[in-house]
């Protein structure tokens, strides 16, 4: 039911009866009108939803898929598998750059030409990501604007968006935020 914090530590947990005897004149009670208090987990930059996600995704780490280019093969394999306008998602390493043979992520346009017809997502891990121009369209990534909804979009000379999208969650096809919180 109740929890006493002093100092930014637990103090106890318990019942409300229990928890008062750490309350004095100048103790703020929070009601949490029955939420759940989880205290104790520490989020060590797993990105479990990654995992969980990934049952779905085309695997292309660098252990698995050796290189862009066979990246590139298994991802126009899956497109054609996939119903027509779903997203294809695809999930690569931060490492991929380094052990591919290519030493590079996909551009836009390899995404575009591996997949027609459908919103392509790379995933560079858990913090960039390449997008085709189906998929830019589809998350209206805008022309000449280098940060949107908090992330760092790529531009080229012109002032379009290349494809890769840094610290791009607020994009991502599967997020259900409200739009006012982004």
């Amino acid at each position: 039911q109740a929890l006493a914090i002093r100092d930014g530590k637990i103090l106890a947990t318990g019942t409300n009866k229990f928890v008062k005897r750490y309350a004095d004149t100048a103790t703020k009670v929070v009601d949490l009108k029955g939420r759940t208090v989880l205290p104790g987990f520490i989020d060590n930059h797993a990105h479990p939803q990654i995992a969980i996600r990934m049952q779905t995704y085309l695997d292309a780490h660098f252990s698995v898929v050796p290189s862009l280019a066979v990246m590139l093969e298994k991802l126009s394999e899956r497109a054609k598998a996939t119903p027509p306008g779903d997203w294809v998602i695809v999930a690569g390493s931060a490492a991929n750059t380094t052990y591919y043979t290519e030493k590079r992520n996909p551009t836009r346009q390899e995404l575009d030409d591996a997949a027609p017809g459908y919103p392509v997502l790379y995933l560079n891990g858990p913090h960039t990501m390449v997008a085709n121009s189906l998929a830019l369209t589809k998350m209206a990534v805008k022309h000449g604007e280098k940060t949107q909804k908090g992330a760092f979009v790529e531009l080229d000379e012109s002032g379009a968006p290349t494809g890769v999208i840094h610290e791009g969650s607020p994009f991502f096809p599967e997020l259900k935020l409200p739009a006012e919180l982004l």
